[in-house]
């Protein structure tokens, strides 16, 4: 069974991953969320300026990015600010926003598996850092014990 991915942010690095993942057998894109208009996104996935045009037809119907394999629903505006992405049957949301996120907000991803984030390199703030050490440290434990 394929994991099932959420892309909060459909910029450049948002369009580039969903490239990536479009034709894979294990990775799905459950769904997408970006605050700005979702029709000029499916544009610029479209006809990429560096890239390229998309190998496959794209567009934007009744709030889906439609495909030949399906439709992917595209949160924007207000409902792009906090998706309830397990809902939306997310295993793991990738952050590419590239916007630092606050810990409120990664722990608004809510019940997903994890969250992958793609933002500036910059040191993180102790508490956090000390916050997802412990996690991880937590969620190999558990693993170990299995």
């Amino acid at each position: 069974m394929p994991v099932t991915l959420g892309l909060s942010g459909f910029g450049r690095i948002g369009r580039n991953l969903f490239r990536l993942l479009y034709t894979s057998d294990d990775i799905r894109i459950g769904a997408i969320s970006d605050v700005a208009d979702p029709e000029a996104l499916v544009y610029l996935l479209r006809y990429d300026s560096i890239l390229g045009r998309f190998p496959d037809r794209v567009a934007w119907k009744n709030g889906r990015l439609t495909t030949p394999g399906g439709g992917i629903p595209m949160l924007s505006g207000k409902e792009a600010e906090s998706p309830r992405w397990a809902d939306l049957g997310v295993d793991y949301v990738i952050e590419a926003t590239g916007r630092d996120c606050t810990r409120a907000e990664i722990e608004g991803f809510g019940r997903t598996k994890g969250s992958i984030h793609f933002t500036a390199a910059k040191p993180l703030p102790p508490a956090l850092l000390d916050e997802l050490i412990r996690t991880r440290v937590a969620d190999l434990a558990v693993e170990g014990s299995e």
